[in-house]
């Protein structure tokens, strides 16, 4: 079954959506938002199984039938699989749907920067693509949802089922639909065949354009409570670990990591460095280093904010710290170097108040 944990919240949802079944009026089309690792790829995929479960009639799903068999595996026919995919002629939509599969199974709080390594991996494990064409796919912008796939889709949806068998099909990170592939979906999504299903997750309702918005059923699903992360945990909680997951179940497990640990120390020794009451230690030199390899360095420096103002206790100096570090995350996302970055923050605010030793050949080593 496809529910992490008893999270109330996502039983209310659960409540709600079985009184739109026994009222008669099931969604056709839904759009759920929400920031990453809130709960809603689980969700719909636990909503998924009981619209298909032969004998819950959309209410539940049994766990037993054919239709929740191959659900639990999202080897469905019933299913139709989105994911967004690198413009890369090696990478078809079959693979992609597979490896999607594969990466849900193993994590449905998958992320898109995981979803990107995870294509990264696949299209190595099977020797496909140019080294350009692999370093293309890990640009951002580069994983759109195409009208190609659009259109098939469409291909689909004129095969006629079985009698009385649902259809659903789940568009993974919605918000990378282009504007032709929105504009192509919505005169079936307007009037869809006979028992289908759209399901559109996104993290940024707006990205979508409004037609396309206003053919759907909007829920919102807003950033999990520190009470709630551990019920999806089974653990407590420290300070920093809520304020760094921001309410996100997804950024929690990362953080949890043993591969991130480095990184976290790295951040906060750092971060520390920045503030005016911290004496400069040598230990920031290796910081530095660890934290200019970081695969998601924006991502962490935009978590490194919230950090930023547990650390220290002048607003106006941390709304400065702020501002530097969301600088440093757009410029590493332009592809400028992270360490030269990090070295010109470094000096900048530590000799704007006259803090510590500090000293230049650093810069050159």
């Amino acid at each position: 079954m496809w529910y992490p944990a008893p999270v109330p919240r996502w039983q209310a949802l659960h409540d709600n959506w079985k009184q739109l079944i026994m009222a008669d009026r099931g969604p056709t089309a839904l759009l759920w938002v929400g920031s990453e690792g809130v709960g809603k790829t689980p969700i719909a995929l636990a909503f998924i199984q009981a619209r298909l479960c032969e004998e819950g009639k959309g209410l539940y799903a049994c766990g037993q039938c054919y239709a929740c068999r191959t659900m639990e595996k999202l080897q469905t026919p019933q299913l139709f699989l989105i994911p967004p995919l690198p413009t890369n002629p090696s990478c078809p939509l079959e693979d992609g749907v597979e490896w999607l599969r594969r990466a849900l199974i193993a994590n449905p709080f998958l992320t898109l920067a995981y979803w990107e390594e995870e294509v990264i991996r696949s299209l190595q494990d099977k020797s496909a693509g140019t080294k350009r064409e692999k370093k293309n796919a890990r640009r951002k912008g580069e994983y759109p949802i195409s009208v190609e796939v659009v259109r098939q889709v469409q291909d689909w949806l004129k095969l006629k089922p079985t009698a009385q068998e649902w259809r659903v099909v789940l568009f993974w990170h919605a918000e990378q639909l282009t504007r032709q592939a929105a504009n192509a979906l919505l005169k079936i999504v307007e009037e869809p065949p006979a028992h289908t299903m759209f399901m559109f997750l996104a993290t940024h309702r707006e990205a979508l354009p409004a037609t396309l918005r206003s053919r759907c059923q909007t829920w919102y699903f807003p950033p999990l409570s520190p009470t709630e992360l551990e019920q999806l945990s089974g653990t407590k909680l420290s300070d920093e670990e809520i304020i760094l997951a921001e309410g996100s179940y997804a950024k929690l497990r990362a953080l949890r990591e043993e591969s991130q640990q480095k990184y976290l120390r790295a951040l906060r020794t750092w971060i520390e460095a920045l503030h005016p009451q911290t004496p400069w230690r040598s230990e920031v030199e290796e910081a530095i280093e660890i934290l200019s390899q970081h695969p998601y360095l924006s991502d962490w420096l935009i978590m490194g904010v919230r950090l930023a103002r547990k650390i220290g206790t002048n607003p106006s100096f941390n709304a400065l710290i702020a501002d530097r570090l969301l600088h440093i995350a757009d410029a590493v996302d332009a592809n400028i170097s992270p360490t030269g970055l990090l070295w010109e923050v470094t000096l900048e605010l530590r000799q704007s108040r006259g803090l510590g030793e500090f000293r230049w050949e650093w810069l050159h080593s």
